[in-house]
């Protein structure tokens, strides 16, 4: 059953983002992360975590992806630890 359902799940424990937001605060992670790890778990919460990697930001006139491989995995771990 693990091996069915944990590519479709994460493990862990699952908080409301006003829990969610708590327990970052109390963490000893730089401020400017915190921040944009609250904002990580909005846009999880609107759009879903698959979609991530198809929202854009417009950056200089230009849109570029939001999320990169690396930022997913980066905030995901932290949100683990």
């Amino acid at each position: 059953m693990t091996k069915n359902i944990c590519p479709i799940f994460f493990k862990g424990d699952y908080y409301p983002i006003s829990a969610s937001e708590k327990i970052i605060d109390k963490s000893n992670i730089k401020e400017g992360d915190k921040s944009k790890l609250r904002e990580f778990l909005c846009d999880v919460s609107r759009h879903g975590f698959d979609r991530l990697k198809d929202l854009k930001v417009d950056c200089k006139g230009r849109e570029k992806e939001k999320y990169s491989k690396y930022k997913i995995d980066k905030f995901t771990k932290m949100l683990e630890d």
